[in-house]
């Protein structure tokens, strides 16, 4: 089930901890992240090898850190000001073009972001290629470029070699 329908799966993992009583840990900002790792040898395509049957599975990839940006802020949750009335809208985000209230209840359409009252979460993007030793004769290395955030963000540096295990999401230009 985790591997056909990823997110379904770990959202349901993520409130579970969430739910577990730990008094030792009284933190109230306390979020842990589920991660998982060693995916059957079905589930480890190589970069070439990804395609469209692969789009909402989760797939573990090798291959060598070619690039990676700074870190970047991401909005996670975006809280809306109306600039006619100042009624506020708190939308939970996802992706990475940021999503407005449709219409104020004053019929009004023209929203501010509170930067202030919005959270964050730190992203980058990675450049993967695939390992020049798996290449035959003179065939180019494929790329893949990968964002990740929160814990992720500065944990490679360019020619690492790495094992990557995500969702694989189609991103328009």
């Amino acid at each position: 089930e985790l591997l056909d329908h990823p997110d379904l799966v770990l959202e349901a993992a993520k409130i579970a901890i969430q739910r577990v009583d730990v008094p030792v840990l009284e933190i109230e900002t306390f979020a842990p992240n589920v991660r998982i790792f060693n995916l059957p040898k079905d589930k480890q395509p190589l970069l070439r090898d990804l395609s469209a049957s692969h789009l909402g599975k989760l797939v573990s990839l090798e291959g060598v850190i070619r690039q990676l940006t700074d870190v970047l802020p991401k909005l996670r949750t975006a809280t809306w000001r109306c600039k006619r009335c100042a009624n506020t809208y708190i939308i939970d985000q996802d992706g990475h073009n940021p999503k407005m209230p449709g219409l104020c209840s004053c019929k009004h359409r023209d929203f501010e972001l509170i930067p202030e009252e919005s959270k964050f979460v730190d992203y980058q993007k990675i450049q993967i290629q695939e390992p020049l030793e798996m290449l035959k004769g003179s065939e180019q290395a494929v790329n893949l470029d990968v964002y990740v955030q929160d814990d992720f963000v500065n944990r490679v540096a360019p020619g690492d070699r790495t094992q990557i295990t995500g969702i694989l999401r189609l991103y328009p230009p």
